[in-house]
């Protein structure tokens, strides 16, 4: 196994530029397009998939982008789908978008 030592005040830099964000967001978008094309395979005419959404900005640490599902919105339940359940098989759209983007 591979230790990486982490310089935080590098990493602190990083974030403060915003061709750094700029391009954690691009990423993120990317892989929520790529999310919901994917979904849209499994429900062709459902409008959740708008519930994969991105988020980004810079907390205390560093900068971020999440891609994920909105709690609020009724594709919520597309994490179920991800994932599976215990009567349904999983239908992984989210993970195969990282892959897919090779992320």
């Amino acid at each position: 196994m591979t230790r990486i030592d982490w310089d935080e005040s590098a990493l602190a830099e990083l974030a403060s530029h915003a061709a750094m964000r700029d391009m954690l967001d691009e990423v993120a978008t990317k892989v929520r397009d790529v999310a919901r094309r994917n979904a849209s395979a499994y429900y062709p005419a459902s409008r959740r998939v708008q519930a994969i959404v991105t988020d980004s900005g810079v907390d205390g640490q560093s900068a971020y982008a999440d891609v994920g599902y909105d709690r609020d919105a009724s594709g919520f339940v597309l994490w179920f789908s991800e994932v599976g359940t215990a009567k349904m098989a999983p239908r992984p759209h989210l993970r195969a978008a990282l892959e897919q983007t090779g992320i």
